[in-house]
């Protein structure tokens, strides 16, 4: 089926005349949803409820369009945006554009073949995007976490750093409703690749919180913008390459910040991933996850982000438990909870490391030549 036959869009207006006419002009061709107003469209993104096009009223009674198109933008990034409006409604289309970032706006009375036309290059709109999202996370995507993994091998330590800190920071951005998830993810995993060639025990020290000296403080300040110049040649990470290099900077500060917008996105992901590794730091001399959340506080990282920590290491805790297993029953995206050791005390891969396929076949490749303490602790899904 192609998407003009399976693509659901929001229609909102307050007066249900104009719904009705929307129904009867795309509903022949399209899963036609209707919100009498703003706020009852919003609730349907609150819920996670997914539409490929939302086409807006301009004027209407508590929420007017370019309000409840920029809210939109920022619950539904990859929902394409329409807004219909009268001549006298200029002003607040322009204010639409810059903060709604709509696709076109209509004027009033649209003719029913205009809007058919103006929907179907919406959606073809929106199917470039889905491509161009594809590509990204099936290719370039791919390849890099098999790049990332292979620092389980040679880096034990920062890999399983990496997971911890990665983990949380997907907790909190997917609770936040943070765009391209996925970006977060590389750049967590993929800054990790500059701690490389740094001592184990510089590591320990560091990620533990101990002191360290002025030395020591420049070469681990500079681990990001090490591993950002090993990528640089690779295509379309761009934003993953600057998210990595801001992590060297100070915490920014996210007040109003709009994360709809590619900088917002910046700055909320680049606070999210520092917040975490602060987080995972704290969490090595203070396991209560709601003293961690104060000093996160105290140190200036946004409510919203500690909240949103809090609520995380709630959710993980209630929905895993710990179990014994041999390599044999290991499985990807399960997590170690204490160190893997070879037979004669060789670290394999730390406590909090996720059990990717690389691990995992590390991991029973050595128990089947009878060189892994067995068995390991682990933390599944319960």
């Amino acid at each position: 089926m192609s998407e003009a036959t399976t693509a659901r869009i929001l229609c909102v207006d307050d007066e249900p005349r104009v719904l009705d006419g929307m129904r009867r002009t795309l509903g022949m061709d399209f899963d036609v949803v209707t919100a009498e107003g703003g706020a009852q469209a919003l609730a349907l993104l609150i819920r996670k409820e997914r539409f490929a096009l939302t086409i807006s009223d301009m004027r209407m009674p508590g929420m007017d369009g370019a309000a409840y198109l920029e809210r939109a933008s920022q619950l539904a990034p990859e929902m394409i945006r329409i807004l219909l409006t009268g001549q006298a409604d200029m002003t607040a289309a322009t204010r639409a554009i810059n903060y709604g970032r709509i696709f076109r706006f209509l004027t009033k009375p649209c003719e029913p073949d205009a809007l058919r036309r103006a929907v179907e290059d919406a959606l073809e709109q929106h199917r470039l995007v889905q491509a161009e999202r594809e590509l990204l996370q099936k290719t370039v995507y791919g390849c890099v976490k098999v790049l990332t993994e292979l620092l389980s091998l040679v880096n034990p330590l920062a890999f399983a750093r990496a997971c911890r800190v990665n983990r949380l920071a997907q907790h909190v951005g997917k609770e936040l409703n943070l765009a391209d998830l996925w970006q977060l993810d590389l750049a967590v995993m993929l800054a990790h690749l500059g701690y490389v060639g740094i001592a184990p025990e510089l590591l320990e020290r560091h990620y533990g919180g101990a002191p360290v000296d002025a030395t020591e403080a420049q070469l681990l300040n500079s681990a990001p913008r090490t591993a950002q110049g090993l990528l640089a040649g690779i295509p379309r990470l761009e934003t993953v390459l600057e998210m990595i290099e801001r992590l060297a900077s100070p915490v920014p500060r996210l007040a109003d910040v709009d994360r709809a917008q590619r900088e917002g996105r910046m700055l909320w992901a680049t606070h999210i991933i520092l917040a975490a590794e602060r987080a995972d730091q704290l969490s090595r001399k203070q396991p209560l996850a709601k003293v961690v959340a104060e000093q996160l506080g105290k140190e200036g990282f946004d409510p919203r982000v500690v909240d949103s920590f809090l609520r995380a290491e709630f959710e993980s805790a209630q929905n895993r438990v710990e179990a014994k297993l041999f390599a044999a029953r290991l499985e990807v995206g399960m997590f170690l909870v204490q160190d893997a050791r070879s037979a004669a005390g060789v670290l394999v891969a730390r406590g909090g490391t996720e059990v990717t396929a690389t691990v995992l076949t590390l991991l029973r490749r050595m128990a089947e030549r009878n060189n892994l303490v067995e068995p390991l602790t682990v933390s599944v899904k319960a």
